[in-house]
């Protein structure tokens, strides 16, 4: 932060009324935000910031030890790889309902002038940093498994990634805000989000299911997403245009709901937290 920039000066942050205006104003704090929360989870470790590498590293390799050892599941080429990739995506997600950005950001949101949004954008922005990470270390591993990797799965992962992000953005906002409204909230979503790892084709195909779970997962809406990532990269196929326009409606939606309703409180977070 340079000597003219105070992010407690009450008008800092809220100069300018457009986003643009207000993230560029707002990068360092958005950085220093970022910077914690990738450092936070590892600050009396030794190694530190490793852990974001190592954690995914030795979680790919227990996946494809047990799994490409054990068949438990024939039905699935390379069970593992589809395992994978549907558990870091869970992960990613989860976190954005669980709901906890702007306690997580309360220093911020209490003694400065930041703009509240900053701190949902750092929290989406930290956890899909961690997911790139973790997919670039799987793609890695399937490599040396042996695993081809094929055109459509480097064209449409960026697209996939990008629909993953404004998901969970429009979730954060709209849980993070509505936990500081009920406080019940994130209690009740640190559970529902347990609960929707089973109910999403993370660890079945929708084609294997039955049709009680069939019906529930399909109108889960994160099965949307998991299911353009299995078509792409697992199957190297174009995703079935239903399902990332699907995907895609679902994030544009959730986008707009939870900016909609973060808009409403905004002013109030501050006191309610």
């Amino acid at each position: 932060m340079t000597a003219t920039e105070d992010w407690s000066d009450p008008s800092y942050g809220i100069r300018r009324t457009s986003l643009i205006s207000q993230l560029k104003e707002n990068r360092l704090p958005l950085e220093a935000m970022i910077e914690r929360n990738l450092k936070g989870r590892y600050k009396n470790s030794i190694i530190g910031t490793v852990w974001n590498l190592l954690m995914p590293v030795f979680l790919t390799l227990a996946i494809w030890l047990v799994f490409s050892e054990i068949k438990l599941y024939s039905q699935i080429e390379n069970y593992w790889f589809y395992l994978a990739i549907g558990m870091f995506t869970m992960t990613a997600m989860n976190n954005s309902i669980k709901g906890r950005s702007f306690y997580n950001n309360m220093n911020y949101i209490k003694k400065t002038s930041v703009p509240r949004w900053i701190a949902v954008l750092a929290d989406a922005l930290t956890q899909l940093i961690i997911l790139v990470i973790s997919y670039v270390l799987l793609m890695i591993v399937a490599l040396i498994a042996g695993i081809q990797l094929g055109i459509i799965a480097i064209l449409f992962l960026p697209i996939e990634l990008v629909l993953i992000f404004v998901m969970s953005l429009g979730c954060s906002f709209f849980f993070s805000t509505l936990n500081v409204l009920y406080n019940d909230i994130g209690h009740i979503m640190s559970i529902i989000s347990r609960i929707a790892v089973w109910l999403t084709p993370v660890f079945f195909s929708l084609d294997s299911a039955g049709p009680v779970l069939k019906t529930v997962a399909s109108y889960n809406p994160f099965t949307y997403f998991i299911e353009t990532l299995h078509q792409s990269v697992c199957y190297s196929s174009i995703p079935d245009p239903g399902v990332l326009w699907g995907a895609s409606i679902l994030a544009i939606a959730f986008l707009c709901l939870g900016w909609a309703l973060f808009k409403r409180y905004e002013m109030e977070l501050a006191e309610m937290i």
